[in-house]
């Protein structure tokens, strides 16, 4: 301790101990803050390259599909037959999807949000150790 120290009142000294805690405090609400920042631009950024991605992912589908119908109708000689075809063959993925679902979405959508958000905090714990 120094002479000024040793001279100052417990409670200055308890003054200054609580007005350390709340620095201390406000730092850690900070980084919290900028942790949730963070991982919420985080997912939002995955979540719009993955909306992006479905929708130019549906229009490749969509004009894939067209063709194919065209190529069956041209092959049978009958464009509704073409186009019975098309939508059953996306009846059936539709079906597929739907039984698949959870391992297919609930599942890698957990795993995604989990390795968001324990990555950053495990980076943050990495920060305070050094």
């Amino acid at each position: 301790m120094t002479k000024t120290e040793k001279d100052s009142s417990p409670i200055d000294r308890l003054e200054n101990m609580a007005g350390t805690a709340k620095e201390y405090l406000d730092m850690r609400m900070d980084a919290l803050k900028l942790q949730l920042v963070e991982n919420l631009s985080r997912v939002f950024s995955r979540l719009i390259s993955i909306v992006l991605l479905f929708f130019f992912i549906g229009i490749a589908v969509a004009f894939s599909a067209s063709a194919f119908s065209w190529w069956i109708a041209d092959f049978l000689g009958s464009k509704i037959y073409g186009d019975l075809i098309t939508g059953g063959l996306f009846l059936f993925l539709a079906f597929l999807f739907y039984i698949r679902r959870k391992k297919i979405f609930v599942d890698s959508m957990i795993k995604v949000f989990i390795s968001l958000f324990f990555e950053a905090k495990s980076n943050l714990s990495e920060e305070d150790e050094s």
